[in-house]
C-alpha cells in the first residue's frame, strides 16, 4: 500500500471480506467534528492522559461514439453493499422513510450459509422458508452459498421458521429460531458440482432516454474490456451477455430486449445500434423493464447470474402494473439472480432508494457514479447521484467495478481464487501528532463495527468494551483499549457499560491473549457486565506495526456481528515516545 505521509492513510476493511477496491487516502480534515462529547465511562485500564487531553477538548469523528478496441471508459463508480453495511442501510430507510417506494420491513434477517462437506458454497441450493408446514418463501442460494430470508415479512409473532435444503438429490431440514443467531452455516453431505466451464449470465438493463447519452456510449466502450478482463479469469468462465432497454409509454417504445448470447460480436452490434432519446417527465418505466428481464429472460439454471440496472431516473410507482420491482427482487431471489442497480446523471433520493431496496433484497449492491465528490450526495442534479452510503467508499472505473463484481462471485466457484485484497484501516506516522492520528483510526473502526453489524442498533444496545488482549507492553495495550473505548463512548449507537472492573471479568472468563469469545464466555461476560454486545479483540505484532482486530459480539448467541481491522505503525504507540 503506497503511504502518503505526512497525512493519515485510511483505507477501509472489513475482516474477512474478499471484495478488492482500490486504497483511497483519507486526510483527517474528511472527518466531521463531533457535536457533542458523551462522558468517558470509569476503565479498570487507566484511560490514557493524551487521548482524555483531547476528548476535553473536543475531536473530529469519524468518450466518444461508436464500438472500438478495448479501452477504458471516463465514468467513475463507487458502490455501496447494504447487506454489508445493513445497520447503515437500515438507518437510511428509516430517515427517508417519506419517498414514494414500496414499503418491505428487512429489519430483521437471518442468512442462511450452504457448504458441502468440503467446506466449499453450494450455489444454485433450492430453499423453501415454511411456517406452520406452509411454504411462505422460496429461493436459491448464489454463488457464495448465501441466501437471506426477512421473517419480518411474512411471519407475524411466530417465533420458529422451518428451512428446507435441497441440493440434487439431497435434503436437509432445519429450525431458524427468530431470537438466535443471525447467520447460520449448514452443511450439507454431498460434494460441490459444478461443470467444467462455470455459467456466467450478465443482463444489462438500460435507460435509453435522452439524459442517457454518456452511459450508452461509455458502455460501447467498455464492453469489449469487460469481456476481455473476466474471460482470462482462471475458472474460464462461460459468458452470456444479454439486455433489456426501456423508456416510458409513449416513447418509440416502452421496452425491447436482446436475448442472452455467448457471441459478443452479436451482442456488440446490438449494443450499437442503440441511441438515446425520449423520455423527459424524470421517471421512468423500470417496472416494465424488470419484468421482461428477471421474469421472461432464459436464464442459466446454474452458474453466476447477475443484472445490471442502469439508470438515472426513479421508476414510475404511479402506473400500477401487476409485476412490481419488489416481484422482481422476489424473482430474481427465487432464480438465484443478484441484481446491481447502477445510479448515473442526476438521480434523485427517490430513485436512490428504490434502486437499493432492490439490489439489497437480491443481494447485489447499489452503485453510483461519482463525480469528484467525498462523502454523501443528495443528487437531483446533472452531475450529482444521490448516494446516502457513508464515506466509506473509493471510486474507480464504471467497467473495473463491474469486473470486480463479476471476479468476486465466480470466485466463490474456484479453490484458487484469483487474488483479491483485503481492506483494513491503516495509520501512517507523519506531521499530524500520533494521539490524533489513534483516534481518528478508532472512530473510523468503531463507526464500521456499527454500519456492518448484522443486526439493528437502533435500540441503542448496552455495549461492554472488554481490555485487548494484547503481545505490546502494558503502557501501549492499555493506551489502545483507551482508544477503543473513547470511540465507542462517542458512537450515538452504542452505550458503553460504566465498569471499574472489565479486566477482572476477563480473568475471570479466562479470554487469554487470543481474545476470543465463544458462546460461553459471551453470556458470562453479558451476566458480568449487564452488556448485549461486547467489543473485544486482540493486538499482535507485524514486524514494526501492531494488528489490531476488534469483534462485535452479541451476547445471546456469541456470533461476531461485524469485526474491524487496524494496523498501526510502531511509532503511533506510547512506547516509542520515551
Amino acid at each position: 500500500m503506497k503511504r502518503l505521509a505526512p497525512l493519515l492513510c485510511l483505507v477501509l476493511l472489513v475482516w474477512g471480506c474478499t471484495e478488492t477496491k482500490a486504497p483511497r487516502p483519507v486526510s483527517p480534515d474528511e472527518i466531521e467534528a463531533e457535536k457533542s462529547m458523551a462522558p468517558v465511562p470509569t476503565f479498570s485500564a487507566p484511560v490514557d492522559e493524551r487521548l482524555m487531553s483531547r476528548e476535553k477538548k473536543g475531536a473530529p469523528a469519524a468518450g466518444k461514439r461508436g464500438h472500438r478496441a478495448p479501452s477504458a471508459s471516463g465514468l467513475r463508480a463507487a458502490y455501496a453493499d447494504d447487506n454489508r453495511q445493513f445497520n447503515l442501510y437500515l438507518d437510511f430507510l428509516k430517515t427517508y422513510k417519506e419517498v414514494p417506494h414500496i414499503p418491505a420491513d428487512v429489519s430483521e434477517r437471518i442468512t442462511l450459509t450452504v457448504l458441502d462437506k468440503e467446506g466449499l458454497t453450494l450455489p444454485d441450493c433450492d430453499v423453501a422458508i415454511s411456517l406452520k408446514g406452509k411454504v411462505v418463501e422460496r429461493g436459491k442460494t448464489t454463488a457464495d452459498g448465501m441466501f437471506r430470508t426477512f421473517p419480518a415479512l411474512y411471519a407475524g409473532k411466530a417465533q420458529t421458521l422451518e428451512a428446507t435444503l435441497r441440493y440434487n438429490s439431497l435434503s436437509k431440514k432445519i429450525a431458524l429460531d427468530r431470537s438466535g443467531r443471525r447467520e447460520v452455516t449448514v452443511t450439507l453431505d454431498t460434494r460441490r458440482a459444478l461443470p467444467d466451464a462455470v455459467p456466467l449470465d450478465l443482463l444489462f438493463i438500460l435507460d435509453t432516454t435522452g439524459s442517457m447519452g454518456e452511459e450508452i456510449d461509455q458502455l460501447k466502450t467498455s464492453i469489449d474490456l469487460i469481456n476481455l478482463n473476466l474471460s482470462q479469469l482462471s475458472v474460464r468462465p462461460l459468458i452470456r451477455y444479454g439486455m433489456v432497454l426501456y423508456r416510458d409509454t409513449g416513447d418509440a417504445y416502452v421496452t425491447k430486449t436482446v436475448p442472452f448470447t455467448s457471441r459478443l460480436e452479436d451482442f456488440s452490434k446490438e449494443l450499437a445500434g442503440i441511441r438515446a432519446e425520449g423520455g423527459g417527465d424524470t421517471p421512468e418505466d423500470l417496472e416494465s423493464a424488470l419484468k421482461k428481464g428477471i421474469d421472461e429472460l432464459n436464464w442459466n439454471d446454474e452458474g453466476v447470474k447477475l443484472a445490471f440496472a442502469i439508470t438515472d431516473a426513479p421508476p414510475h410507482l404511479d402506473y400500477d402494473h401487476a409485476f412490481t420491482y419488489m416481484d422482481a427482487a422476489r424473482t430474481a431471489r427465487e432464480k438465484g439472480i443478484k441484481i446491481f442497480s447502477v445510479g448515473t446523471g442526476g438521480l434523485s433520493l427517490d430513485g436512490e432508494y428504490v434502486l437499493r431496496q432492490l439490489s439489497q433484497l437480491t443481494g447485489g449492491a447499489y452503485i453510483f457514479l461519482t463525480y469528484g465528490e467525498r462523502g454523501e450526495s443528495e443528487g437531483g442534479a446533472p452531475g450529482s447521484v444521490s448516494h446516502h452510503t457513508g464515506a466509506n467508499f473509493t471510486s474507480d472505473k464504471l467497467e473495473a467495478v463491474i469486473i470486480n463484481i463479476a471476479r468476486n462471485e465466480l470466485n466463490h466457484l474456484v479453490t484458487q481464487p484469483d487474488e483479491t485484497h483485503g481492506e483494513y484501516f491503516e495509520g501512517v506516522a507523519g506531521s499530524t501528532k500520533p494521539e490524533e492520528v489513534t483516534e481518528e483510526l478508532f472512530t473510523k473502526a468503531v463507526a464500521q463495527l456499527a454500519d456492518y453489524a448484522a443486526m439493528s442498533l437502533s435500540d441503542k444496545p448496552a455495549t461492554a468494551i472488554l481490555p485487548l488482549a494484547s503481545e505490546l507492553s502494558t503502557a501501549d495495550s492499555a493506551y489502545l483499549t483507551s482508544a477503543l473505548l473513547i470511540a465507542a463512548t462517542r458512537h450515538p449507537l452504542f452505550t458503553v457499560v460504566e465498569r471499574d472492573n472489565t479486566s477482572a471479568i476477563v480473568d475471570e472468563i479466562t479470554l487469554g491473549l487470543s481474545g476470543y469469545v465463544d458462546e460461553k464466555t459471551a453470556a458470562e461476560a453479558g451476566r458480568l457486565t449487564g452488556a448485549g454486545l461486547l467489543m473485544a479483540g486482540r493486538v499482535v505484532k507485524s514486524g514494526s506495526r501492531a494488528d489490531v482486530i476488534v469483534r462485535l459480539i452479541r451476547v445471546e448467541t456469541g456470533e461476531i456481528l461485524s469485526a474491524t481491522r487496524i494496523l498501526m505503525e510502531g511509532t503511533l504507540l506510547p512506547s516509542a515516545w520515551d
